[in-house]
């Protein structure tokens, strides 16, 4: 599987406090079937310290690190970008990080709040070539309250990340049903860990998910949502994305588009 959406550079940001607690993540993850994770700092927590670039530096330092270890997991440098205005900006002068260098870049919304600007950066970003990935939506309250506000990012060329954990309840009932709702409308591509700790309900880990979702969509989607999609991205190659389903509450639009 390939996790997108981690949080194992130790001592950058909210997760990893150590790397023995990046050894451990790593040994957790590969042990549930994780064979690549892209490294998504918060790119907040990165520019207070230093600069983005020096993500790459720490990406191979910790890769060194894990094989020396004997851990056997491949790291891609990425980073967890907040939307902000002038977000598009920020990816042409280098202090904002796509996944390994490529067209995908992880973008955050803040939970509470949807500026007016929000589809305005998206396209932004889709007129230099990007492909925005939405990360977590299901744990934005906007979206969780309306999921049409994700279909028209991804009917405009977006992606969507779940996070597996949302799946199996880590963050409560309510964000795990409507986890299940952007699953069964097929608005989410992705599943990621968004790993934080090596324990808890941070914990990396994408199987159980992968187990909830085949539940809802069969295993051939659920497999592409850990398997396929993110290989795609972390390579950089199209993603062709399947058809929604309709929601029987409200007409949601049909759509077809490769990225």
């Amino acid at each position: 599987m390939f996790d997108i959406h981690s949080h194992v550079l130790p001592s950058v940001d909210d997760g990893a406090k150590s790397y023995n607690d990046s050894m451990a993540m790593a040994r957790l993850a590969l042990a549930d079937g994780a064979t690549t994770m892209v490294m998504t700092p918060h790119r907040k927590d990165i520019l207070e310290e230093t600069e983005a670039r020096a993500v790459n530096r720490m990406v191979v330092e910790l890769q060194r690190l894990f094989e020396s270890e004997g851990i056997a997991l491949k790291l891609v440098p990425g980073m967890e970008n907040r939307l902000e205005l002038d977000l598009a900006e920020r990816v042409k002068d280098g202090s904002a990080l796509t996944i390994n260098k490529g067209r995908y870049i992880l973008v955050e919304l803040d939970f509470h709040d949807m500026p007016m600007y929000t589809e305005h950066v998206l396209y932004q970003m889709q007129l230099q070539g990007l492909v925005p990935i939405i990360a977590h939506p299901e744990r934005q309250m906007n979206i969780a309250k309306d999921p049409s506000i994700l279909r028209r990012m991804v009917d405009g060329g977006a992606l969507a990340q779940i996070t597996a954990g949302s799946l199996i309840g880590a963050f409560g009932p309510q964000t795990k049903k409507v986890a299940e709702r952007l699953v069964e409308g097929r608005l989410v591509q992705i599943m990621a860990s968004d790993t934080h700790r090596p324990d808890g309900p941070r914990s990396p880990g994408l199987s159980a998910g992968v187990e909830q979702a085949a539940r809802l969509v069969g295993m051939d989607e659920a497999h592409a949502m850990a398997v396929d999609t993110p290989q795609a991205v972390v390579e950089d190659k199209p993603v062709f994305s399947p058809l929604p389903t309709e929601e029987k509450s409200r007409p949601w639009w049909r759509f077809s588009r490769s990225r």
